[in-house]
């Protein structure tokens, strides 16, 4: 069974030039950065931007679903001979 480690960090970065709308400026994209990695040396990478203007997707939120709820289910998860993921909590 291949083990499965989460990591995730904020990160802040500032933009070129900052995104004018008619309601904002905004100077830099604030994301949460997920590494997902199996204890064979395969690894992905994830960004979930929040957008709490547009979506309504605040970090703090993104970042629990992260930790709380995703963190969870893949810690220790089994991976296929295939290299498939297992399929968690999806109606077939």
């Amino acid at each position: 069974m291949i083990q499965c480690e989460v990591y995730a960090a904020r990160q802040c970065v500032p933009l070129l030039r900052p995104l004018v709308t008619a309601r904002r400026m905004v100077h830099t994209a604030v994301s949460l950065l997920v590494r997902i990695t199996s204890d064979n040396g395969r690894s992905g990478l994830g960004e979930a931007p929040a957008a709490s203007a547009v979506t309504g997707d605040r970090l703090g939120d993104i970042e629990s679903a992260v930790v709380d709820r995703l963190t969870p289910l893949l810690t220790g998860l089994g991976i296929t001979a295939a290299g498939d993921p297992v399929r968690v909590g999806v109606d077939s």
